[in-house]
């Protein structure tokens, strides 16, 4: 499916987000980061895009929580449906892994002051 504004199978794109400690114990997140991510979500929904296509992965738990606030807020997710027709998937990398979609997200939370 072609996507406008988008080229086929990989896409990249970089900001100016940092990265902060989370509400979730040690963990991370990078708000502007996940804003973007959130937005280009709701464009592949309102290019067509079934939400039950669209996974949305991090490896931190405190990037995943805001995530997924933000994901209801846009009416992109709903609590306990995973694999629902009406809802995107949400998961860490390690959770998620053995499982597919068709198009995946990935917010790394990282910014370019991290030395990870």
């Amino acid at each position: 499916r072609e996507i406008p504004g988008i080229l086929p199978h990989t896409y990249f794109w970089s900001h100016s987000g940092t990265m902060s400690r989370s509400s979730v114990g040690i963990s991370k997140e990078n708000k502007v980061e996940a804003n973007m991510v959130v937005k280009l979500a709701k464009y592949l929904v309102d290019c067509g895009c079934p939400k039950s296509s669209i996974a949305i992965l991090t490896p931190y738990k405190g990037q995943m929580k805001l995530l997924q606030k933000l994901l209801v807020n846009a009416k992109l997710y709903a609590f306990s449906s995973r694999g629902s027709r009406h809802s995107c998937v949400l998961s860490t990398v390690d959770r998620f892994q053995g499982d597919e979609a068709d198009i995946v997200l990935i917010s790394l939370v990282i910014d370019e002051k991290s030395s990870t």
